[in-house]
């Protein structure tokens, strides 16, 4: 046999690469067994794919389960970190054992597959370590913010201690240097003392506080030097004026004093007003001579009204030059004063009238024309009448408790003189007392415990007693106030012996009040003034009563025409003629005078409030229904004259009570630019009028448009309802003619919106993007511009539009505002979200655009702010 080679059985050498020998004795199974290896490895190759694909499949079959945890979870997890404030330890802790334990059923499946198991495991350990290290985080976060909040509250604190303990140091020491302070010590000594005070105490309160927060409040009490600064200057400035300006109203109260001891001397007031502020401060000569021009007027008022000439006193009030010198409460003072003197002297004269004694008819005629009551004026007007001084005479008027009588005035009246709700400890030795009612004569209550409504009910027993209810008003009230006073049997006799006359029931009464003073005078003495002093309130409060029974029926029926008076009958008052057409010189003027007759005579006589008569009124009607621009015309003059309310009682006369407020919005249309379309739609609500109705799909597409625009009428949805009355009233008479427009284009117009040389005027424009219903004498184009000037004068100051925390907001932020109509007419400012800016003093920042007319004319000229409308 050959001898193999020694190679092949020469171990391998270690520092050899291994690699596969073959020998002659393998017979080719090393090369299978390669082979077989590179099966065996595809094999586990596959088997790992299949795992893979598996696992995914599993981990698929997990989700939705994983994501059910994740949203419950994810659920409370949020909840508990809404109210989470970091404040107690451990909540990323509790956390995650809400995890665990809401994760528990999920693990413990048994209807599962292994795999799928396995893949829940895997995902939720994975969403563990997440949801545990996100609570950590948040916990932590929590408790970085709790405590610096915690700390700004204790800068904040210090802060204000300091600040306070600076105010009150800076108070103290300048106190003593501004009660020194006359205005004739130099004003740069008196600025240098606030600053000095002010550095002194700015230094102690630096010093108080700790070194980190010592450069914020510097910065804070070097800002209040300034102010300091500023308002040491001011006052030193104003302190340099004081005494030119006694002197000038040294020389103004001497200038009064000499006129109103002669009137006459007034007419040399002017001269005497610029000598006395000729010395003063340009800047203030205004002001002072505002002041003593309203002194000087009132010392001639008061002038005449004591050397009694009362009637030129009012002349001179009403229209007669003195408007551009008296303020209006001064003015409105006076003639309360004149017309309550004047009240005062007719009253005495009636008394004397009714009981005989002297009197001027016609002082008594003038005086209670003067005093503009009407009431009076009836009173005065009857007793003129009825004359020969007859005692009672006033108490004939009327019968039963009827208007301006009843028990609810007999108690207010009654009440007011026992003195209201009021104890007395011991009421004329008959025990205490409540709002007038003893307790001997009620002696199964304790008085003192009575509320008001009760002791209302126990002085109904009284005018139930008397029959107070089927008596005169006058007598009613005469015979309930004695019951009150002196007992129900002893003011049923008295009645029994009046025989109906108010003036014999008091005339009784009296003789008794003397005669129990004259038979006590210790226990009545001292109450006997009192007691007839209060009679003479009854018989005057009774002779108004009885004189408004008299003019009742009347007024209720006509009211204006029955104020006129007859050729029998004196007028009760000056009711100014009113010319025929509204058009007329004077008819504004003689409009405003029935609306005050009105309103006198329904506050006195609760009387319909009119301002025409029933001719008047037909009159109108006629107009109006000849010409339906006639009632246009006549609710602008009205709009224009007596203002919107009243002009709608105006119009509800004349029986266009349902469209009153349309037919006021068309007047100012007819008035700013668009006198065709008020025409249009004022025919179109007289054809409404007489049954005419408006096509189903022209309404349809008015209340389209009008849906389009909602957002104007948030500040005033009424005014939603008057647009689509005047743009279907349009329309109606437009499709009676057969020019119907369309919807929008009558919306618009109704809105205002007119043209003026090819440039777009009020209706509705656009400010910063948002729509806004614009006057009718601004151009729409130019609106942005308008926002942005007022805005100048507004940002930044007091005058302005503030932030919540009361900020002053900056011109530029404001020029980027909206704007909202509001029912006043005036203008609110919005931000985008259309939140209202606040005033300074609180409540909504509102603006009167048309106040600012002439500034925007003067500053953009006549093109964009037009005049004339």
């Amino acid at each position: 046999m050959a001898r193999l080679p020694d190679i092949a059985y020469r171990p391998v050498n270690a520092e050899e690469p291994s690699r596969a020998v073959v020998r002659p004795t393998d017979l080719g199974f090393g090369q299978a067994a390669q082979e077989m290896g590179g099966w065996q490895r595809e094999r586990e190759h596959t088997k790992a794919l299949q795992d893979r694909v598996q696992r995914e499949e599993d981990d698929k079959a997990a989700q939705p389960i994983l994501d059910e945890l994740r949203t419950s979870f994810g659920r409370k997890a949020a909840e508990a970190g809404e109210v989470y404030d970091g404040a107690a330890p451990g909540w990323a802790k509790s956390t995650i054992e809400t995890l665990e334990a809401d994760a528990q059923p999920l693990l413990a499946r048994t209807d599962l597959a292994p795999g799928v198991q396995a893949a829940v495991r895997r995902g939720y350990d994975a969403y563990r370590a997440s949801v545990g290290q996100k609570a950590v985080e948040f916990e932590a976060a929590k408790a970085g913010r709790r405590v610096a909040e915690r700390e700004a509250v204790r800068r904040s604190a210090e802060q204000g201690h300091a600040l306070a303990g600076y105010m009150e140091s800076y108070a103290a020491t300048v106190k003593p240097v501004d009660d020194g302070f006359d205005g004739t010590q130099p004003a740069s000594d008196y600025v240098a003392a606030h600053l000095h005070a002010h550095d002194e105490a700015a230094a102690k309160a630096i010093e108080a506080v700790p070194e980190a927060d010592r450069p914020s409040l510097q910065i804070r009490l070097n800002a209040e030097r300034l102010d300091v600064l500023t308002r040491a200057q001011a006052r030193a400035e104003k302190g340099e004026d004081v005494y030119l300006v006694d002197k000038a109203r040294d020389t103004g109260a001497r200038l009064a004093n000499a006129i109103r001891t002669s009137p006459g001397l007034f007419a040399r007031a002017e001269e005497g007003i610029n000598t006395a502020v000729a010395a003063l401060p340009p800047e203030v000569r205004a002001d002072h001579a505002r002041y003593l021009r309203n002194q000087t007027a009132t010392a001639r008022i008061e002038g005449l009204i004591d050397n009694g000439q009362h009637e030129l006193a009012v002349k001179e009030l009403n229209g007669g030059g003195l408007d551009g010198w008296l303020e209006p409460s001064a003015k409105d003072a006076l003639l309360g004063k004149v017309k309550g003197d004047a009240a005062k002297r007719a009253e005495d004269a009636i008394q004397a009238l009714t009981y005989g004694g002297d009197f001027d008819a016609d002082a008594l005629a003038r005086d209670a024309a003067l005093s503009g009551d009407v009431g009076l004026k009836a009173k005065a007007d009857y007793a003129l009448e009825v004359g020969a001084g007859e005692p009672g005479a006033l108490a004939t008027l009327g019968s039963g408790g009827g208007v301006g009588g009843g028990f609810d005035n007999a108690f207010a009246f009654t009440y007011e003189r026992e003195g209201g709700d009021q104890i007395i400890p011991n009421d004329n030795g008959r025990g205490p007392s409540r709002g007038g009612i003893n307790q001997a004569a009620h002696p199964e209550v304790d008085v003192t415990k009575l509320t008001p409504a009760q002791q209302k009910a126990r002085y109904r027993r009284y005018w139930q007693a008397v029959g107070a209810a089927r008596l005169p008003p006058g007598l009613g009230l005469a015979a309930f106030d004695a019951a009150v006073l002196h007992g129900a049997d002893d003011a049923k006799r008295w009645l029994a012996e009046a025989n109906g006359d108010v003036g014999t029931f008091l005339a009784l009464q009296r003789g008794y009040m003397r005669q129990l003073a004259k038979n006590d005078p210790v226990k009545y003495g001292d109450d006997l003034k009192g007691w007839l002093n209060r009679t003479v309130k009854v018989q005057k409060e009774a002779a108004r009563l009885d004189a408004l029974v008299n003019v009742q029926e009347g007024l209720a029926s006509d009211p204006i025409k029955f104020a006129m008076g007859t050729g029998k009958r004196r007028p009760i008052a000056q009711v100014p003629a009113l010319p025929g057409s509204p058009a007329e010189p004077g008819w504004g003027e003689a409009l405003k005078g029935r609306l005050e007759i009105g309103r006198l005579m329904n506050r006195q006589y609760r009387a319909p409030l009119r301002m025409l008569t029933d001719g008047e009124q037909a009159f109108y009607r006629d107009q109006i229904d000849r010409d339906p621009l006639a009632g246009i015309e006549l609710a602008a003059r009205a709009l224009e004259s007596v203002g919107p309310a009243a002009a709608r009682s105006l119009m509800a006369e004349l029986g266009q009570k349902d469209t009153a407020t349309v037919q006021l919005h068309l007047a100012d249309l007819a008035a700013s630019g668009q006198p065709n379309f008020a025409r249009t739609a004022a025919t179109g609500l007289a054809l409404k009028a007489k049954g005419s109705t408006l096509d189903k799909d022209l309404k349809g597409e008015i209340d389209a448009a009008l849906e389009a625009r909602k957002g104007l009428f948030t500040g005033q949805p009424e005014l939603r309802g008057v647009v689509r009355a005047a743009a279907e009233a349009a329309a109606l008479a437009q499709s009676e003619t057969g020019t119907a427009q369309r919807g929008v284009a009558n919306v618009n117009s109704a809105l205002g919106g007119s043209v003026r040389a090819g440039r777009l005027y009020g209706g509705v424009g656009e400010v910063n993007g948002a729509e806004v219903i614009l006057p009718g004498w601004l151009a729409q184009d130019h609106a942005d511009d308008v926002l942005e000037f007022l805005a100048e004068g507004w940002g930044g100051k007091a005058q302005g539009p503030v932030w919540a925390d009361g900020r002053e907001i900056p011109a530029a932020t404001i020029a980027r505002m909206q704007m909202r109509l509001m029912p006043n007419g005036k203008y609110r400012l919005l931000d985008r979200r259309g939140a209202a800016m606040l005033a300074a003093g609180g409540g909504a920042f509102e603006f009167d655009l048309d106040a600012a007319a002439p500034g925007l004319r003067q500053r953009f000229g006549r093109t964009v702010v037009q005049d004339g409308f």
